[in-house]
């Protein structure tokens, strides 16, 4: 798949303009609190044109850092990562609005499919948190759009 992206980590104060998408939750303590497809129509995507997607998650607990894992998954049941790293600088702290951004540029063999985007926010831990926490935290938040 053929996908451009970048990712930055955000505080959140005010709400980036966007069309917000439905989302269903796929697991964690967190909690994403909407996602927005910054330019184009929610419903549906254009093969080859690169589209921003914007979450706002907020975390439960503090974490010294993020990792962010981005997945497609087409309607034959195939996955493509579109990002899997260890944002720099990430820290966090319960209960304040974070922001991910991410570029997603579908491909043309997509074209009248539909897509799974799985937005997945782990937690990363030092070892003095891992013994504060039992569970590696996780936010996970899926949104599914018509390639067109």
């Amino acid at each position: 798949m053929n996908s451009a992206i970048f990712l930055a980590l955000f505080f959140c104060i005010t709400l980036s303009a966007g069309e917000v998408v439905q989302h269903s939750s796929c697991g964690g303590l967190g909690q994403f609190n909407q996602v927005r497809i910054v330019e184009g129509s929610a419903g549906s995507l254009t093969a080859g044109r690169q589209y921003t997607i914007e979450a706002d998650f907020t975390t439960h607990h503090a974490a010294s850092g993020l990792e962010v894992n981005v997945v497609v998954k087409d309607s034959n049941g195939k996955v493509a990562t579109i990002f899997d790293e260890e944002l720099p600088n990430s820290a966090v702290v319960p209960e304040i609005p974070y922001t991910v951004r991410f570029y997603y540029t579908p491909a043309a063999h997509l074209a009248g499919t539909n897509v799974a985007i799985k937005i997945q926010v782990e937690h990363v831990h030092t070892a003095e948190e891992w013994e504060d926490h039992e569970e590696h935290d996780e936010d996970c938040a899926i949104v599914n759009v018509k390639i067109v």
